[in-house]
């Protein structure tokens, strides 16, 4: 194939299977592993009358030398000129890789059942809706990052935001395990805008997220001259209870100041 041919490097054998099976999939056969050790890697079709043939080694160097193709013979041959399906090769993760594109489209929702017609149609392949579940997470994640490392990476965004945002007011909380209990930003000229420009009302809510790890975003926003919706803070929390819209509002309370003419509005949530 032309995505695996002699010389092509791999930095890791997981990345050269992963690879042959997109391969796989894509061109309608199906492969077994002859052979797979810490220094050699073979593969073969998986019809024995089949020519097709693939061997990969490993670099003598132990520091992390890359996997590379040694040889590669593309012709198929059959017997009784049946190709095989592919379908062993249908795996999650497999189709994520297959499919990561399609999540770059921020305005489709890419659905579990939208997968599963996908492949079908351009592969012939039927999934199950909960394999193409979990092909969509897989995919996800290669196109938005890992879930668990992206909040790793908060202190480092809150840097990032309050040196091209002078005036930005970021806030992590974490707890008694130093795991991430809650996060508050507001932006620099958002709050400018508020003290120099904003009517004094300002609403509050909170929702549902819908990630791996749930949790709720509360917001406040008001509105600008033009009755369009002004950001003023953001926060990411555990859900919607009486600590974490405490631990909200006082940091709204500091990034706002005492303003005896201000007005709240909320949907009189019991925690508020």
């Amino acid at each position: 194939s032309a995505d695996i041919g002699v010389g092509k490097l791999f930095v890791e054998k997981n990345e050269l299977i992963l690879e042959l099976r997109k391969v796989a999939l894509r061109e309608k056969f199906d492969f077994k592993i002859a052979r797979s050790t810490t220094t050699r890697f073979e593969a073969h079709c998986s019809s024995e009358s089949c020519n097709w043939r693939l061997r990969a080694t490993r670099g003598s160097d132990e520091h992390n030398v890359p996997w590379v193709v040694r040889r590669v013979n593309n012709v198929h041959t059959y017997s009784n000129k049946v190709l095989p399906s592919g379908l062993r090769q249908v795996r999650s993760r497999v189709v994520g890789h297959l499919i990561a594109d399609k999540f770059i489209q921020d305005k489709r929702i890419y659905t579990p059942n939208d997968i599963r017609a996908d492949m079908q149609q351009e592969y012939g392949v039927q999934l199950t809706y909960q394999q193409a579940y979990r092909a969509k997470e897989v995919g996800l994640e290669i196109v938005r990052g890992n879930p668990a490392e992206s909040y790793n990476l908060l202190p480092k965004y809150s840097h990032v935001l309050t040196k091209a945002n002078e005036g930005t007011v970021t806030h992590l909380q974490r707890d008694g395990d130093d795991n991430f209990l809650y996060y508050f930003v507001a932006l620099g000229s958002s709050i400018k805008g508020f003290t120099q420009y904003i009517r004094p009302v300002i609403a509050v809510d909170g929702t549902h997220l819908k990630g791996l790890y749930r949790g709720s975003m509360f917001v406040a926003t008001c509105l600008d001259g033009n009755n369009q919706l002004y950001p003023l803070v953001i926060g990411g929390m555990d859900s919607e209870n009486n600590d974490a819209w405490e631990w909200f509002m006082t940091k709204l309370h500091g990034v706002i100041g005492d303003r005896p003419e201000l007005v709240i509005i909320s949907d009189r949530c019991t925690a508020i």
